[in-house]
């Protein structure tokens, strides 16, 4: 009888457990969706700016016709809900935005013509 009790205690236990752990990660979820837009917003904001800067003439402390040197400025590498990093190339550049818990990760590629598209999501963002 003893045994039993024990047994059913421990089945209760990991029951409240696995429940309590299905409720965060639905609240996390929840959380995410609500800041996948708000991030990619922000993200187009940046690759205007990353476009603005390749029209711009090198003279001109722009780059040129490429993306190469192109840097987010500080005040908006980090926001509320993202920290964001830019990775430049000749022919385009890909912003990478980082969950600000670690949860997920956002990438869209912002292409010649400045468009940015080719999203791919990880963690709570998918």
């Amino acid at each position: 009888m003893k045994h039993k009790l024990t047994f059913m205690f421990l089945l209760f236990t990991l029951a409240v457990f696995l429940g309590c752990k299905s409720k965060e990660e639905d609240a996390w979820k929840k959380l995410a969706d609500q800041h996948k837009p708000l991030v990619q917003k922000h993200m187009n904001e940046l690759a205007a700016l990353a476009y603005q800067y390749k029209l711009r003439p090198k003279e001109m402390r722009g780059g040129g016709g490429s993306y190469v040197g192109f840097e987010i400025p500080s005040q908006m590498a980090l926001e509320a809900n993202a920290s964001f990093k830019a990775y430049a190339q000749a022919d385009n550049i890909v912003f990478t935005a980082v969950d600000v818990d670690g949860k997920g990760t956002i990438k869209g590629t912002c292409d010649s013509i400045g468009k940015l598209g080719s999203w791919e999501y990880t963690g709570l963002f998918q």
